[in-house]
């Protein structure tokens, strides 16, 4: 009996090593997004690639805009690939660097939800605008996936 649950313990560590951890990861199977520069500052999120699984819950992510200067005004936007699971409130959504500058912060939720018929899931943009002494744009993707298909993943 003992041997037996080595091998079983083995087998599923050896499945977790090959697949990146994902057989263990709930929520995040889509890795986390990158930071992207911005003037001279920086823009982040903690919302992953992708969602899973598609079971109608809200996620609230935030979005990050670091190094600004003062007054420089950060805007977020999101949209959606088949326009639902977005709520007014994600319309658009500004906040200002104040003094003494500092890291400024927006949040946008999505749906985890998508249409039963369309293969491809649904696809949110989470678009930012910078503007002030530094001036940039950029956008973050959020996917929640059709399925767990290998295309998916």
């Amino acid at each position: 009996m003992r041997t037996h649950l080595k091998l079983v313990f083995a087998v599923v560590l050896a499945a977790a090593t090959m697949f990146g951890g994902a057989a263990f990861a709930k929520g995040r199977p889509g890795g986390t997004q990158a930071d992207q520069p911005c003037g001279t500052g920086t823009v982040t999120t903690n919302a992953p690639m992708k969602v899973w699984p598609p079971n109608g819950k809200n996620h609230t992510y935030t979005f990050t805009y670091s190094g600004g200067a003062t007054g420089d005004v950060f805007t977020t936007t999101t949209t959606s690939s088949d326009g639902k699971g977005v709520t007014a409130a994600d319309a658009g959504s500004p906040a200002t660097v104040g003094d003494p500058a500092g890291d400024v912060s927006t949040q946008s939720t999505v749906r985890a939800a998508r249409a039963g018929k369309t293969k491809t899931g649904r696809t949110y943009t989470v678009s930012y605008t910078v503007s002030g002494s530094n001036t940039c744009e950029g956008s973050f993707t959020i996917l929640v996936p059709h399925d767990q298909r290998k295309s998916n993943r």
